[in-house]
């Protein structure tokens, strides 16, 4: 099975080291997608189908084995990605951490960071109460202000957002406890400036253990 990590605003495949060298122990084959975040430049609808395009060669090619099944990890903003990618492929499970639709901190300029999970297909939303298991991880401090008053994970688009649009009365879902949206990273980065910060000094090593039953549940759904 492929798992495809896709990052947030300001993230890099270095900042999720730790997961994917958890999926890597575990057997499973990987890539890191990030978005373009730049409110110049990004088309997130472009991304969206660069990210599909790859994962659809990868299979077409054989680059990922013989299984076409998929397992999708978003953190933050690429939350979104991974849901709505979740549609094209056969997909088995979504891992979803701290989850965000549209693209904060720059709501202003939502032209560029649309919102993916509005009006959804009825039969996509299915998959989510029966063939695609889904977890959800949030920070207790991710909805917090941050800098300049923007909360890194607005209420709005956040998880709860992600529930409604996905239909997902069967998700299971957990809080990290004093963990604010980057404790969860290998180093918060640039990104670090604008979302506050916990006291949970373990936060990472909690969310790498659901992280690690998910893994297990994906090893017990593949096909033999």
């Amino acid at each position: 099975m492929f798992i495809a990590f896709i990052c947030g605003a300001l993230c890099s495949a270095a900042q999720l080291v730790n997961y994917t060298d958890l999926a890597s122990k575990k057997g499973f084959q990987w890539d890191v997608y990030v978005p373009d975040v730049s409110p110049f430049s990004s088309n997130h609808a472009k991304d969206l189908e660069l990210f599909k395009k790859n994962i659809s060669d990868r299979i077409s090619n054989g680059d990922i084995g013989a299984s076409k099944e998929v397992a999708f990890f978003g953190f933050s903003m690429g939350g979104k990605f991974a849901a709505k990618l979740t549609e094209n492929f056969e997909t088995k499970g979504l891992f979803l951490l701290d989850p965000v639709d549209g693209a904060p901190p720059f709501q202003k300029v939502s032209a560029r960071y649309p919102l993916l999970l509005e009006n959804t297909d009825p039969k996509w939303r299915e998959k989510f109460n029966g063939s695609v298991s889904l977890s959800v991880v949030n920070t207790q401090l991710g909805e917090n202000p941050g800098f300049g008053g923007i909360a890194c994970v607005p209420k709005e688009t956040g998880s709860t957002w992600f529930a409604k649009q996905l239909g997902a009365a069967t998700s299971e879902i957990f809080e990290i406890s004093g963990a604010g949206h980057l404790d969860v990273l290998n180093k918060p980065g640039f990104a670090g400036l604008f979302c506050p910060k916990g006291e949970n000094k373990g936060a990472q090593t909690e969310v790498l253990q659901i992280f690690e039953g998910f893994l297990e549940g994906m090893s017990a759904l593949a096909s033999k």
